[in-house]
């Protein structure tokens, strides 16, 4: 391979996102600088009148409606974390995310939970290797066919076409 690595400025990011459909933003999850860094760049990226997403790991998708109820007011903070049960099953410090997650819904930003209901079983037939490793793909199998999803709804109404931030871990 052939290929040099060079730096690209924050404007050059800022353009390859903003041409994208999906951003990964890797997510350290006990690193609060990695929670900073997606705002940041969330905060670079969207414009008035565009579909936006954040896609959130730490929620499962079949936590969507009391993260849309969060995310529309109708619940407080307290309530949403209680009901996604996110100290037992995420447990990072909510202050690294609270930022973020609070600019996106002043920012018309749709939340949206990605990850994998743990009480899903796992495919069978991908039972080989560590149980950590087979969670990891299942997990980002899960979250891409929920991402193959919202494009496709958007197609077939003729909806904008959203733009999706993933905030993911590994």
């Amino acid at each position: 391979c052939s290929r040099r690595i060079t730096r690209s400025s924050r404007q050059q990011l800022t353009q390859r996102m903003r041409h994208s459909d999906v951003v990964l933003v890797a997510d350290y999850h006990t690193l609060a600088q990695a929670q900073r860094t997606a705002l940041r760049l969330m905060q670079d990226s969207v414009r008035e009148g565009e579909e936006w997403y954040l896609g959130l790991e730490f929620v499962p998708s079949n936590r969507q409606p009391d993260l849309d109820a969060f995310s529309e007011g109708r619940i407080d903070t307290a309530t949403f974390l209680k009901r996604i049960r996110y100290h037992e099953e995420w447990g990072f410090p909510w202050e690294h995310y609270a930022p973020l997650i609070d600019w996106a819904r002043s920012a018309g930003v749709r939340l949206l939970g990605i990850n994998r209901p743990r009480e899903m079983p796992l495919w069978k037939w991908r039972r080989r290797g560590p149980p950590q490793d087979r969670d990891l793909v299942e997990r980002d199998r899960w979250a891409a066919g929920l991402l193959t999803d919202l494009f496709a709804r958007a197609e077939s109404t003729g909806a904008l076409r959203p733009k999706v931030f993933v905030l993911y871990g590994e």
